[in-house]
């Protein structure tokens, strides 16, 4: 099969989850029969070591590389089908669903394929995920440091993928595997559940104080970013704008026109732009366009500023 398939077998999922240490210990204490497959899976790849680490669950060498070759060649819309099931999240279930959607780490919790306040939306979005992404690294380290790990979690270590015992082979160096383990090695999951243990009992004071140099610079920036969000969000409820000129261009692009200005998009999303009607809400229109790999996420606020989308 060849792209242009995004949804199926793997929705968004094109992404390898790295639970940090204690999260992935969230997942794994869970008494609720919803996170069963996910702690199976997760149990799964302990076993196997591959992308183990005492901070939580990374990405197995062999899927750095892989992933590595595949974005210098193309998006991910480009992919064949089976390149982009290599890719799919280990997490995710049998049924499409999220197996460890309360314990989700930083990409899964901030990632929308549509925001309904545009760039804007997407701005504040992008810079919460890295927020989160530095919180989780120094939560993990703290946690880890608290029992007993003595390998860094820093970008140098990362580099050169000191993290991880595996090969692009899939094959674990043992001794290296001990080293990063220490005395908990062979007991992981004690180790995760431990690391759970130790972020769930820090007061509101003591987790800002490990935090408190991401919150320091982050948190005017955030205000900045969440009052242009809420001055941008789209109406829930657009029409088209029947007096639109629509003019074929090379390479299968139609140039929109109205009085006001004109924009180029792909021939394929204009049936999907033309069928907002004013009766259909906006994210019912979103899901349909990402159902046939139609993502016109770029190009509703520029049809909006030219009149050919309208308040309905």
């Amino acid at each position: 099969m060849s792209a242009k398939s995004t949804y199926m077998n793997t929705k968004c999922c094109v992404y390898y989850a790295e639970l940090p240490n204690y999260l992935l210990g969230g997942l794994l204490q869970d008494s609720r029969d919803s996170l069963k497959e996910g702690q199976d899976i997760a149990r799964k790849l302990i076993e196997a070591k591959v992308g183990i680490s005492p901070y939580g669950i990374r990405k197995p060498v062999w899927y750095k590389k892989f992933e590595k070759e595949k974005k210098k060649r193309s998006d991910v819309n480009s992919m064949t089908q089976e390149e982009k099931e290599k890719l799919r999240c280990p997490f995710y279930g049998k049924d499409g669903n999220c197996t460890t959607w309360a314990y989700r780490e930083h990409c899964c919790s901030t990632h929308f394929c549509f925001s309904v306040g545009g760039k804007s939306g997407t701005e504040f979005w992008n810079k919460f995920d890295k927020f989160l992404h530095k919180s989780e690294a120094v939560l993990a380290q703290y946690a880890a440091t608290k029992l007993g790990c003595s390998v860094a979690l820093n970008k140098e270590n990362l580099a050169d993928e000191s993290l991880n015992a595996d090969d692009n082979n899939r094959v674990i160096n043992e001794k290296k595997y001990s080293q990063i383990w220490s005395s908990w090695a062979g007991k992981e999951e004690e180790f995760y559940i431990a690391s759970y243990e130790v972020i769930k009992s820090l007061t509101k004071a003591e987790y800002l104080s490990i935090i408190d140099e991401e919150i320091e610079t982050t948190i005017p920036e955030f205000k900045d970013l969440i009052s242009q969000f809420k001055e941008n969000i789209i109406p829930n409820n657009l029409k088209w704008n029947n007096e639109t000129q629509i003019e074929l261009m090379p390479n299968n692009l139609v140039k929109v026109s109205t009085s006001i200005g004109s924009h180029e998009l792909e021939m394929t999303k204009l049936p999907i732009l033309q069928a907002f009607d004013g009766s259909k809400e906006l994210i019912k229109m979103v899901h349909l366009a990402f159902k046939v790999d139609s993502y016109f996420t770029k190009d509703i606020f520029k049809l909006m500023e030219i009149k050919a989308l309208e308040v309905a």
